[in-house]
């Protein structure tokens, strides 16, 4: 029995993101307490969201983060998934 989280696919886009970045998160995640987080290079979280109702396509504004790599991560009590982006 292990412990490790179920990876499940997620799409961010646009990719690059300029202004705005939308996140879709699987159809079962749909009203589910579901965390946002973007990470920048080093590791640091830059940004957090928790919707305790999530919709299928979440809005996350990036226009105050710095130009650069992130990796956007999004998860449920028991699953996770994350993708890199870019930032313009």
């Amino acid at each position: 029995p292990s412990e490790t989280m179920a990876v499940v696919k997620m799409q961010a886009y646009p990719n690059p993101a300029v202004n705005e970045l939308r996140v879709t998160v699987p159809l079962a995640w749909q009203n589910k307490n579901v965390s946002y987080q973007v990470f920048n290079t080093n590791g640091q979280l830059v940004k957090q969201i928790v919707n305790p109702a999530a919709s299928q396509t979440e809005t996350i504004d990036v226009k105050d983060l710095g130009a650069g790599l992130y990796v956007v991560k999004a998860s449920t009590a028991t699953e996770s998934a994350a993708q890199r982006i870019i930032k313009k």
